[in-house]
């Protein structure tokens, strides 16, 4: 499992409410040594739920090698995760484990009462879907082989 990897995994352990308030730095071998939370300057309820998670995602080291681009989704609280080859190059477990970690973080910023009505879909550079929320549940998460 990538050292990045494990960094989330551990991440979602930590209660916080928004997904950008979160400030992650790592020791110089490479474990997590600190996580705060960081002063809100915009009240949560003001932040559009995209730019939250996209604010969040680009506050997370090394996130821009594993992901590309976020963008809206086709239907209400769907968002679309473009990978990078680097994803798709980690073990099948690795990438779930992943992608658990992206779906849990847009329930964050997505927010509301049922969780399964945030979703993911995860694409490669073509546009192809390689994962994501299962039809029957947000909370569902899949990759392909």
């Amino acid at each position: 499992m990538s050292k990045f990897l494990k960094g989330l995994l551990i991440l979602m352990g930590v209660g916080f409410v928004s997904l950008p308030l979160l400030i992650w730095a790592t020791a110089p071998k490479g474990s997590v040594s600190d996580v705060a939370i960081a002063p809100v300057s915009v009240p949560i309820s003001q932040v559009d739920p995209i730019t939250d998670y996209q604010a969040g995602l680009s506050a997370v080291p090394s996130m821009a090698a594993f992901v590309a681009d976020v963008r809206l989704g086709l239907i209400d609280g769907l968002v679309e995760i473009e990978v990078t080859p680097q994803f798709q190059a980690e073990a099948k477990a690795d990438r779930e484990g992943l992608a658990v970690v992206l779906w849990e973080a847009w329930t964050r910023s997505y927010g509301g009462d049922d969780v399964d009505n945030a979703r993911i879909r995860l694409v490669d550079e073509q546009g192809r879907q390689v994962g994501g929320s299962r039809a029957i549940a947000g909370s569902v998460i899949y990759v392909d082989d």
